[in-house]
């Protein structure tokens, strides 16, 4: 790794824990939470609400503490969510907010603006039916867990500082983020874009993307890939070591990066090419077998 490059992600990495200590001390840490969001007035002020699935095409997710869970459903025709609390009575400041504007269902944590929590914890549950293919899935949180089952859309992001992020989709874009939370992927997908300062990484593909970009300071990852065809995974990293169990996979070191090929499988326009770049996290890469 060119020192430049050292330089960049250490700066990275000390910008990040920034402004993680300040987000969670706006959830939690001072018993306090502040969120602005645009249209306020127009929000809805309840523990539980209902969309028609035909006019959800976009879901935007903004939470604070507890879980959020997404899962589809084979029953439902409707877009349903409701909250679940624990540790502090809610009031109409900390109830769940949220706003159909059309096209898009926006979900938030509770009123726009500064809120006192005290102990509250909130878990959403949010259940889409299974026919249904959303377009834009965004989901943020600080120091929520994101459990994301089965999901269907064009493009799914999730983000935590603190929190677990588990995501099961099929969707030509997926990102994830975050800055200690580990990150398991199951999915399928065309771009992968991974990105955490200590979080643990498991990515399993159940084809094989175009494009893979996995960024990590300490936390290692472990990359799970088909055979169906040729592919080389450019691992950059300072210190962190690597190892794979994939059948025909060879080894080289190329521009001081390790380059971890498999030249098997069908041969399309040539082989696709993956980057992981860590300061210490390993890596590992083995082969998916059904």
């Amino acid at each position: 790794m060119k020192l430049s490059k050292r330089i960049l992600i250490i700066t990275l990495v000390a910008s990040i824990v920034i402004a993680a200590s300040v987000a969670l001390s706006a959830c939690g840490g001072l018993n306090n939470y502040s969120s602005n969001y645009d249209n306020a007035a127009a929000y809805t002020v309840a523990e539980s609400g209902e969309i028609d699935g035909s006019v959800v095409v976009d879901l935007d997710i903004e939470w604070c503490n507890g879980s959020v869970i997404v899962e589809m459903s084979d029953t439902a025709s409707t877009v349903s969510f409701h909250e679940e609390t624990n540790g502090e009575k809610i009031t109409e400041d900390t109830t769940m907010h949220y706003y159909h504007d059309g096209a898009k269902l926006n979900i938030r944590y509770a009123k726009s603006g500064r809120v006192t929590l005290g102990k509250l914890v909130k878990r959403l549950y949010v259940t889409i039916p299974s026919n249904l293919i959303l377009r834009d899935v965004e989901i943020e949180a600080i120091s929520a867990d994101i459990i994301v089952k089965d999901l269907q859309a064009s493009e799914v992001s999730a983000e935590s500082v603190s929190g677990v992020v588990n995501v099961e989709c099929t969707a030509t874009e997926v990102d994830v983020e975050t800055t200690s939370g580990n990150i398991f992927v199951d999915c399928k997908a065309s771009e992968i874009d991974i990105e955490t300062v200590s979080g643990r990484v498991a990515l399993t593909c159940l084809n094989l993307p175009i494009d893979i970009e996995i960024d990590t300071n300490s936390g290692d990852v472990e990359i799970c890939l088909t055979n169906a065809r040729a592919f080389s995974v450019i691992f950059d990293t300072v210190s962190g070591s690597h190892s794979y169990s994939f059948d025909g996979m060879t080894n080289s070191k190329v521009n001081g990066n390790h380059v971890l090929s498999y030249l098997g499988g069908v041969q399309l326009n040539g082989a696709y090419c993956y980057e992981v770049d860590t300061t210490s996290g390993n890596l590992k890469v083995r082969m998916l077998t059904v």
